[in-house]
């Protein structure tokens, strides 16, 4: 006859005890910091609030390549010129059609950001 072999069992529920009053020891014995806040002075505002309008500049690129302000047409040197006469605080929107040569819209971004214009805002319509 063969001899059987016998088979081991753990019990893991008194580990499982063992591990949970482990944590709650922990949690009752642990030392909780709170965060220190520092008081911070806030200056005070004097006067009133400047309230100067942001403008919108659209420029407009057709699918052709075409450059637009303000629905007139510009020629690339054209385009350059007439972006130096705007305020860079203002907001400037590119909108492209969707077939548009991506060569004009990085030429675009790449001249406003030349000229010091911070960002632009880009827009991609068509169908």
């Amino acid at each position: 006859m063969r001899k059987r072999k016998q088979l081991y069992e753990v019990n893991i529920a008194p580990l499982i005890d063992v591990v949970f009053i482990l944590l709650a020891f922990i949690l009752i014995y642990s030392k909780i910091e709170t965060s220190k806040s520092i008081e911070v002075t806030l200056p005070e505002v004097s006067g009133e609030k400047n309230q100067t309008k942001q403008k919108v500049i659209e420029v407009a690129i057709n699918k052709h390549g075409d450059i637009f302000i303000a629905q007139t047409l510009f020629t690339k040197e054209e385009f350059s010129d007439k972006l130096m006469t705007f305020n860079k605080n203002d907001t400037l929107t590119i909108k492209a059609d969707k077939f548009a040569p991506s060569e004009t819209l990085i030429w675009i971004m790449k001249t406003c950001a030349d000229l010091g214009w911070p960002f632009a805002d880009i827009q991609v319509s068509g169908t």
